[in-house]
C-alpha cells in the first residue's frame, strides 16, 4: 500500500501539472489575439497603401488624357491657322484634322489599355495580399492543445511510485 507521502506527491504533482498546463494555455491564448490583432493591422495597411497607389495610378493617366487631349487641341488649332494662311481648305484641311483626332484616339487608346493593365496587375495583388492574410491568421491562430489532466495525473502517479519504491520499507515504503 503507497505511502501518505507518496499519495500526497502524486497529487500535489498532478494539480502543479495541470495549473502549469492551464496558464501555458492562457498565455498562448493572449498571445494569439495579440499576433491577430497585429496582423490584420499590417493587412489593413497593405490594403490602405495598395488603394492609395491605384488612386495616384489613376489621377496621372487622368492628367496624361488631359495633357494629350490639351496639345491635340493646340495642334490642330496651328494647323487649322497654317492652312488658312496658307490658302488650303476643304478636304486637304479635314484630312490633316481627321489624321490628328486618329492620332490622339491612339495614344488615348494606348494609355486606357496601360490603365486596365494595371488595373488587373493590382486585382491580382490584392487576391495575393488577401490569400497571404489568409494564410498568416491561420498559421497564428492554430488549435491550443487542451489542458490534459489525465496524462498529468498518470505523471504525478509514476511520480508517487517512484518515490514509493525508493523509500525503505521501515519508513513506510514498499517491503523488500
Amino acid at each position: 500500500m503507497c505511502t501518505p507521502e507518496a499519495i500526497m506527491m502524486t497529487m500535489a504533482s498532478t494539480a502543479v501539472s495541470v495549473r502549469q498546463q492551464r496558464i501555458a494555455q492562457s498565455q498562448q491564448e493572449k498571445a494569439q489575439k495579440e499576433q491577430t490583432k497585429a496582423e490584420q493591422q499590417r493587412a489593413r495597411d497593405s490594403f490602405s497603401a495598395q488603394r492609395v497607389k491605384e488612386q495616384q495610378q489613376n489621377i496621372a493617366a487622368a492628367r496624361k488624357q488631359a495633357q494629350v487631349a490639351k496639345k491635340a487641341r493646340i495642334k490642330k488649332a496651328r494647323a487649322s491657322v497654317a492652312a488658312g494662311e496658307a490658302g488650303v481648305s476643304g478636304l486637304s484641311v479635314d484630312a490633316i484634322m481627321q489624321d490628328m483626332d486618329r492620332q490622339k484616339g491612339e495614344y488615348r487608346s494606348t494609355i486606357n489599355q496601360q490603365m486596365d493593365f494595371a488595373q488587373t496587375s493590382a486585382a491580382f495583388r490584392r487576391d495575393d495580399m488577401m490569400n497571404q492574410n489568409r494564410q498568416n491568421l491561420l498559421s497564428i491562430n492554430r488549435p491550443i492543445a487542451p489542458v490534459d489532466i489525465a496524462g498529468a495525473a498518470v505523471d504525478g502517479a509514476s511520480l508517487g511510485l517512484s518515490y514509493y519504491n525508493s523509500v525503505p520499507e521501515s519508513m513506510g515504503g514498499k517491503p523488500s
